[in-house]
């Protein structure tokens, strides 16, 4: 009897635990549900970017602001996003809207300058996308950095968040492939685009060991860039891992695919891409899943993380440098045509000593003047792309205004069954308007732009091989008169700022064969 009493009372203790850990547990989800949405505002507004805008939505943050130094990327946002401000200037961004949560979309070359300056303006987390930076030095500033604040600090891997690279994960890491022995990756792109994207998935199939050392060979027969900085055709090399497990891989132009690793183990062969899991030639996984879904699981992964839902995020600071540092150490090994040990050690060299880079200076955040952002006493004064409120929701239309007056005079024509200029009215009364407007003695209509410079070519009689100045900032329309005159387009450089060609550039093209400047 008494051990029933025992017995009983110690179900009944774990039971109310139990409910004790679930009334927690609800409460904690009430107060989650109850909080205002966490505050967005993305630096860049690149192809990536919706991307990011898209899943923040879908987790419940609240994307405030965006910011781009190109005023056209920013009228596509306002278009697309028309809650949000826009900004210029990403650090009056950062100083106005206070955001929670900062994702960096930009070029690698700033990405170190706006991690650092977003961490020190008191943001909650930064999402940066890969590679986090070009030099071992600045991934160490960054992180180092968001430490001192208090930022949780993540790169944008989202293959970790893929379920085809989650169940491969748990395949090598649960024993079903035995012992593994060699791994093949490959992933189309330049080392420093998708390298990082290749090393990482390689890593959380893995189990994330760390390297040993990389070798690697480059390639590069053209002017290949990637976001202003030069770049390898192809490369291949070999990654060792902890436990002597080599991986070789192949980028660029000898990748056969987009994106796939191969995993060797002594009980079977893993396949896994974005499209396709595969275990010993048996597909495990039918249907490639939706990018929306994996990515939703990224950025709600990383929303809990930062509000300390969870204590760990798969894709954070750490574990991004390192895929970046690989891929920065193939590039080295490349260079110096040495292998190179792990941990990286050379920190301040980067991409940019790999190849000539006197063409394409190094990538700067562009401010704008002070004195063009200065706000004024009414909100109106200040424009839409520095954070003002937008004065028009949609552009002005391109399609033509036809009135009464045109319907008129369209029917009037047409009730004259004359409808050329042979025997009608319409075209000589407008030549004869036209030309007493501009006090010329004669005005000639033409159906197009394209027949007006013919005509005028055809006025000037020009002679066979003669020479016509023109720009070279123009459609075919300009040139194909030309060539139907027999004549010889001369294109003179136009004015960068202006788009003009200038007196200038025409004189230092005039030769004795030189008939027009058009």
């Amino acid at each position: 009897m008494s051990f029933l009493i025992h017995y009983g009372l110690s179900v009944s203790r774990r039971l109310a635990a139990r409910t004790a850990a679930a009334i927690r547990e609800d409460i904690r989800n009430v107060q989650w549900l109850l909080r205002p949405p966490l505050r967005v505002a993305v630096v860049g507004c690149g192809a990536i970017a919706p991307v990011h805008v898209a899943a923040y939505q879908t987790v419940g943050a609240r994307v405030v602001a965006v910011s781009d130094i190109d005023v056209a990327a920013l009228e596509s946002a306002l278009d697309r996003w028309p809650g949000i401000r826009a900004y210029r200037d990403y650090g009056r961004m950062l100083d106005e809207e206070r955001p929670d949560i900062v994702s960096v979309c930009t070029w690698p070359e700033t990405h170190a300058e706006i991690v650092i300056r977003a961490a020190r303006t008191g943001v909650r987390g930064i999402l940066c996308e890969k590679p986090l930076a070009l030099i071992g030095a600045e991934t160490d500033e960054m992180r180092a950095v968001c430490d001192r604040y208090g930022v949780h600090l993540a790169g944008g891997h989202q293959y970790r968040f893929h379920p085809h690279f989650g169940r491969a994960a748990a395949l090598v890491t649960g024993g079903r492939l035995g012992r593994i022995e060699r791994l093949e990756g490959y992933i189309t792109g330049a080392m420093i685009d998708n390298g990082p994207h290749l090393m990482d998935a390689v890593q959380f199939v893995m189990g994330d060991p760390e390297p040993v050392w990389i070798e690697c060979a480059c390639r590069r027969t053209g002017h290949r860039l990637y976001q202003n900085i030069p770049v390898e055709d192809a490369a291949s090399g070999t990654v060792m891992l902890e436990g002597g497990v080599p991986l070789t891989f192949q980028t660029g132009d000898l990748a056969p695919g987009f994106f796939e690793i191969v995993v060797y183990g002594s009980e079977g062969v893993l396949h896994v891409s974005p499209t396709i899991l595969m275990l010993d030639d048996h597909l495990i996984a039918e249907e490639p899943p939706q990018e929306a879904d994996y990515r939703a699981r990224q950025f709600g992964r990383f929303l809990s993380w930062v509000m300390g839902r969870e204590s760990d995020y798969a894709a954070d600071g750490a574990r991004s440098a390192r895929a970046t540092e690989m891929a920065l150490a193939a590039c080295e090994a490349a260079r110096s045509g040495e292998t190179v040990s792990w941990p990286l050690r050379d920190r301040t060299g980067g991409m940019r000593r790999i190849y000539d880079t006197s063409e394409h200076p190094p990538t700067d955040v562009r401010r704008i003047s002070a004195a063009m952002l200065r706000p004024g006493r009414n909100e109106c004064k200040r424009l839409a792309v520095d954070g003002g409120r937008r004065a028009m929701r949609d552009w002005f239309s391109h399609d033509p205004v036809i009135g009464l007056s045109e319907w008129a005079r369209l029917t009037r024509t047409i009730q004259t069954r004359q409808l050329n200029s042979t025997y009608g009215y319409q075209v000589n009364a407008l030549e004869r308007e036209f030309a007493d407007m501009y006090g010329s003695p004669r005005a000639v209509a033409s159906t197009s732009g394209t027949a007006a410079i013919h005509i005028a070519l055809g006025a000037i009689d020009p002679e066979p091989c003669d020479e016509i100045i023109t720009t070279p900032l123009t459609d075919m329309g300009t040139i194909i008169p030309i060539l139907a005159g027999n004549c010889i387009p001369v294109f003179a450089d136009v004015d960068p700022a202006t788009g003009n060609l200038t007196a200038e550039s025409i004189a230092a093209r005039i030769t004795p064969r030189t008939r027009a400047v058009i």
